[in-house]
Order: structure tokens, then C-alpha cells, then sequence
């Protein structure tokens, strides 16, 4: 969610912080922010909004209420005056009311559509939006700034004055506004006049209503869909839009009205500084409001004792009632008991662990003191399990093994999953040798990134059948020089005999090849056979720090070179020529052949042969740079005396 500084000023009294303040603050209390740009009141913050807060949160509202109960700020509700209205002939008629919780159309007439005004294109452009029309771009607006989807449908357009809300009909069609053309199943939530589709219920408009230059009189819809029947949608036909994404998050219908109003409101005042003095004032009807079962609140009651014991801080009653009130709970104190009325857009405040995450979060995890842990006392149940895992892969690290982790999920498979993400990953595994298999190729092309001349790998991972789950882990090894001994499966067979030396047991009786190069067998069959550990006697190795470098999405260019040297030369000396003069394109050098020869004056010389791989962060390597670079080599090795490159 991107978010204008000066936009959220709108909702505060006292003046900001600077951006990076502000950046930090929510990092530490609330969500993690992806980027800054820019400076000041004109600088865009991500905010990465976590699910549980996207329903109330993905919206500049909502970002500004959550700085502002950081910071003690005065947080300004945005005030619609209200205005006595004719009632509106349009009617709404619901089929499905559990996939549409709330309907409201706010028939508006005597609009003028054209272009927008520089302020409202310049918001909407700041956080990565076009500008399309006046009227469409006020509704991307109110989402923006409130978090509920609008949309206007243009009146003349429709057929008479009912708007329906209901399951498409299976072979049902739509033309969306950009003009795909969608056969729809059954499944999908539908808005409609009494003859045809008008939108796909919070995803997408269709052309036949849509606002255009001619636009006179429009219908502003704000509703409440379910948020598993627009996600199902929006999958199926594969359009994802602002729109669908809040809907999925399940805003609260509460908040409706007040967006179709606002919108409204910024239409008739966008006219009225727009109007050329000819042609009545824009104006509105009276809201139709389809809201059968309003949302109630809630009482969420806490021991205070709670706060005390699961934060191990002692924070005053008062200032605990104090976070509440600046994060719009209602809340009292009675007797030893803190009763907690959450606001009615806070979906995930639901139990008493909730609030005192939110006391802790506003007051601040760096206050909260380190308090050591009791003694444990009496026996510690060892996991078997867990104990021979660990022991399995320490041995297998001394061995050069690096671990893999792989996906679980794949496109065929013994299980099918009830809600897959995607249709090609339906199933759950039932083997994961063949997830090895593709592991070693990949790993093998890309060796020589870290100089290596083989390719040792491991994977303890669940596999799935339709009546259990069980843990296997696998071995693969993989050579880069065909002759290289010994092979793949001689050494797998060495680092199985390891294995079994360790734990006393013939690890191949629980396991077979699935190919030369793989192994794999069940490690629930194997920890049935061991003995139960009667103490933890594994020592686990400190981790040692390490800096992340970033792989580089481009190929990398190999090239070899052959050096002629007195015998007395180091290969050292020679490879720090070569790297003095290959540049920073030169990633990873390393010796691969060493022999020695006596040449036609009777002198002993020494022939060093080394593997240079060249990459570039930014582009792809053409094969003149790469050329070019390597005769700079050359020229600087056959530059010394006695030294010359085969």
C-alpha cells in the first residue's frame, strides 16, 4: 500500500514527522515499510500490510489512525454536512444476501464528466495511479483514502431502475471496461440490471454502464461482498484489481455509506469549482441503503492481572486505558476485570491475547525488560525423532552435504488438496527424490558460481499418502567432471556406511536408489529401530555470521586459461595476476589442472590451468566484453619474463 505524506496529514492535526521517522515507527509498532520516495509531505511510503490488518488498513484512513494512536496525535474524521434530499426511484433487490452484506446506490444527477483537477491527478499519480475521467478517478480516490471499493455506473445506460445482485447464470457473458470478453460458470457474484450483467461484484465493471463523455446522471455503488466469493472470482478469471484485493480482506460494511457520501460530496464540489456558469448544479438522492443485519460490536473482557503476566511489564491501568482510547477502543475498568469494546472495523481483535498485543505493540517492545527463564526442573523428554534429525544432519554437513528445502506441493499426486493456491499445485507429494533430481541439475549449472566439483545434497522433509503423513529424507550427489572418482553411487554408499557406523544400524535396509545419483529412504522407519535417547548429547555447532550477497539474475560467461611459468612460480602469484587485471567482472577464479614439464632449453617449467567466471549484476555479458577483458590478461601474463599463456 503506497501512501502520500501530505495525504496522510489530512486526517492528522499536528504536523508529521519526517518520512523516515514516520517509516520507522511503523516498522517497529505496526507493518514493515518496503520503501521511501521522495521527501517531505511529497514523500510516497510502501507499507507492506500484513492480512490481518488489511481489512482495515490498506487505505490512507487507515495508515494515518495508526501513526496517530503512536504518537498521541488529534486524528480528524473526514465531515460530510448533511443535506436534505429527494428519495430516489431506484430500488435494489438482493437474491444472495450471505454474498452481499451491504448494497448502497447514491444516485447523483447533472454531472459533467471530463478531466480532473491537478491536485486529484497529481495524488493518484503519486502512488502509482492513472488519471482516467473526473468521475472514476473520485471513486480510485475514496478508496484509496478510505479502503471501500466504489464504482459508478452511468444511469442512462441501464435498464430501468432496479439494480439486481445475484449468481450469474452458467454461459452468462460480460465485457469488462477493458474489453475482455468473459463467459462466466455460476459462481460469480453479479450485478445487473433487469436485463443484463452490469459488473462482476467487486473485481471488475462492465462496458455497458461505463461513465463516458456523455455521462449525465450516474449511480455510485458501495457495498459489502463476501470476500471468499470475490477472491474465487478474481482467480478463476484472472483479474486482480485494487478493488477485489480489499474486498478479499473484508472490509467493514459500517464505513459504506460514508464513502459513497464522501464521494459524493468531492463530486458536486469538483463541479461546482469546475462550472462554467451554464447547466443546473450537480445533486443527489437520498442514499438506497440495502443493510439487513448491521455489524455489532463486541466486549472483549481481560483479568488485568493478563496484561502483567503476558508482557512480564507492569504498565499502569491508566496508561493501558490510555493505548485503548488512542486506538479507538472503548474500554473501562471493572472491579479486577478490563472490559474492551474494539472498533468495528478491527476484525482480527477478538480475544483477550489481542488486546494486550496491542497495549504492548503501542507502548513499545523496546520498554519491555529480559527476564530470565526459571530453571528447568525434573526429566526433559528428548523428541527421538528430533534427536536423530539433528544428529542425521550434522553428520551429513561434516560429509560437505548443504541441505535443501522443496515444495511439498506439486502438479500430480496421491492427495488433492480442498483449496489449492494455484491448479498446477494441487496434489501433495508422495516421494521427494525426484524434487532431488531436479535440485542436483539446477545446482549443476550453476556450480561454478562457487568453484565447486561436486554437488552434495540433502532434504528431510514430509511426504503424504491418502492415510498418512511420514518423514523421509533423501541423499543426492551430482559430479561435474564425468571421470571423477569416486561416482555418485560409490559415494553415496560411503556416506551411508558413515551414517550407519554412527547409529549402529544398516541405514540401506529403510531406504533404495531412485537413481544413480539418488537415494532416499523413511526416517520413521529408521527412528523405530533406534534405541530412545536417554540424554541430549548432540552438540550443535554455533552459527557462524555471514553476509548475504545477492545472486545476480543474469548468466555468467566461463572462460579457461593456461599458464606456462618457471617452476620456482606459486600458483598464487599467477592467479593474482590474473584477478589484478580481469576487473570486477571477474566473480569466482579458482586452479582446476597443475602439471609440470621440461621445455626444449632443458628448463622446468610449470603449466597452471584456471576456471574464471565473469558476471554482471546490472546485464547480460556479451561475449566481446568478456573477450576483451581476457586479452587484457594475456597481454599482461605475456608481458613477464618467462611467463606465457598456452
Amino acid at each position: 500500500m503506497k501512501v502520500l505524506v501530505s495525504w496522510l496529514q489530512d486526517y492528522i492535526k499536528e504536523e508529521l514527522p519526517p518520512p523516515k521517522e514516520l517509516a520507522e515507527a511503523l516498522s517497529l509498532r505496526a507493518f514493515e515499510v518496503e520503501d521511501i520516495k521522495g521527501s517531505g509531505k511529497g514523500a510516497v511510503i510502501d507499507v507492506d500490510v500484513l492480512p490481518n490488518r488489511a481489512n482495515d488498513c490498506l487505505s490512507h484512513r487507515g495508515i494515518a489512525r495508526e501513526i496517530s494512536a503512536f504518537y498521541g496525535f488529534t486524528f480528524k474524521e473526514r465531515e460530510i454536512e448533511a443535506t436534505k434530499r429527494e428519495k430516489s426511484k431506484v430500488s435494489i433487490k438482493v437474491k444472495d444476501p450471505e454474498l452481499c452484506r451491504r448494497y448502497i446506490a447514491l444516485p447523483v444527477s447533472n454531472v459533467r464528466v471530463g478531466p480532473s483537477p491537478k491536485w486529484l491527478k497529481e495524488r493518484l499519480e503519486a502512488i502509482g495511479e492513472r488519471s482516467i475521467n473526473n468521475i472514476v478517478d473520485i471513486t480510485n480516490y475514496v478508496m484509496f483514502d478510505t479502503g471501500q471499493p466504489l464504482h459508478a455506473f452511468d444511469r442512462a445506460k441501464l435498464k430501468g431502475d432496479e439494480i439486481h445482485v445475484r449468481l450469474a447464470s452458467p454461459g452468462e457473458k460480460i465485457t469488462t471496461l477493458d474489453n475482455n470478453k468473459i463467459e462466466l460458470i455460476g459462481t460469480e457474484l453479479v450485478i445487473a440490471d433487469k436485463e443484463s450483467i452490469l459488473a462482476l461484484a467487486g473485481v471488475k465493471g462492465g462496458k455497458k454502464a461505463e461513465v463516458d463523455k456523455k455521462t449525465t446522471d450516474i449511480i455510485l455503488e458501495a457495498a459489502s461482498f463476501d470476500p471468499v466469493c470475490v477472491r474465487r472470482t478474481s482467480r478463476r478469471i484472472n483479474i486482480l484489481t485494487e478493488s477485489s484485493k480489499r474486498f478479499e480482506n473484508n472490509p467493514s460494511p459500517e464505513y459504506a455509506l460514508h464513502a459513497a457520501e464522501l464521494a459524493q460530496t468531492l463530486i458536486s464540489e469538483l463541479l461546482i469549482s469546475s462550472k462554467n456558469g451554464s447547466g443546473p448544479e450537480a445533486s443527489a438522492n437520498e442514499p438506497v441503503d440495502f443493510y439487513p443485519e448491521p455489524v455489532r460490536s463486541r466486549i472483549i473482557s481481560l483479568p488485568v492481572s493478563e496484561i502483567r503476566r503476558t508482557l512480564g511489564i507492569d504498565i499502569p491501568i491508566k496508561d493501558s486505558l490510555k493505548i485503548l482510547e488512542r486506538l479507538y477502543c472503548k474500554a473501562e475498568v471493572k472491579g479486577e476485570v478490563l472490559k474492551v469494546e474494539p472498533p468495528i472495523d478491527r476484525h482480527d481483535l477478538n480475544i483477550p491475547e489481542d488486546i494486550i498485543e496491542e497495549i504492548g505493540r503501542v507502548y513499545g517492545y523496546e520498554h519491555l525488560k529480559t527476564t530470565p527463564l526459571k530453571p528447568i526442573e525434573g526429566e526433559v523428554d528428548i523428541n527421538k525423532s528430533f534427536y536423530y534429525q539433528i544428529k542425521i544432519r550434522l553428520i551429513l554437513r561434516k560429509l560437505g552435504f548443504s541441505e535443501i528445502f522443496t515444495y511439498s506441493i506439486r502438479d500430480k499426486g496421491p492427495v488433492e488438496l480442498a483449496n489449492p493456491l494455484t491448479q498446477d499445485k494441487r496434489f501433495l507429494r508422495d516421494e521427494i527424490g525426484s524434487d532431488m533430481e531436479v535440485a542436483l541439475t539446477f545446482n549443476e549449472r550453476n556450480i561454478e558460481l562457487v568453484g565447486y566439483d561436486r554437488v552434495c545434497l540433502f532434504e528431510i522433509a514430509n511426504v503424504f499418502t491418502p492415510s498418512e503423513e511420514k518423514t523421509h529424507f533423501v541423499i543426492g550427489v551430482k559430479n561435474t567432471k564425468k571421470k571423477q572418482k569416486p561416482g555418485e553411487e560409490e559415494l553415496i554408499k560411503q556416506v551411508l556406511s558413515v551414517i550407519s557406523v554412527d547409529l549402529g544400524i544398516d541405514i540401506q535396509e529403510i531406504g533404495s536408489f531412485v537413481s544413480s545419483t539418488v537415494w532416499e529412504g523413511c526416517l520413521d522407519d529408521l527412528v523405530d529401530k533406534l534405541p530412545k535417547p536417554e540424554k541430549w548429547d548432540i552438540e550443535v555447532p554455533e552459527a557462524k555470521e555471514k553476509k548475504y550477497r545477492k545472486i545476480s539474475p543474469y548468466p555468467f560467461v566461463l572462460r579457461d586459461i593456461a599458464v606456462f611459468v618457471p617452476a620456482e612460480i606459486k600458483s598464487d602469484e599467477v592467479l593474482e595476476m590474473i584477478e589484478g587485471n580481469a576487473g570486477s567482472l571477474l566473480k569466482t577464479s579458482r586452479l582446476f589442472d597443475v602439471y609440470e614439464k621440461i621445455d626444449e632449453s632443458g628448463e622446468k617449467r610449470a603449466s597452471y590451468a584456471f576456471r574464471l567466471v565473469f558476471l554482471s549484476h546490472e546485464r547480460t555479458l556479451a561475449d566481446h566484453e568478456v573477450n576483451k577483458i581476457m586479452d587484457k590478461v594475456s597481454s599482461a601474463i605475456n608481458s613477464k619474463k618467462g611467463w606465457q599463456v598456452r
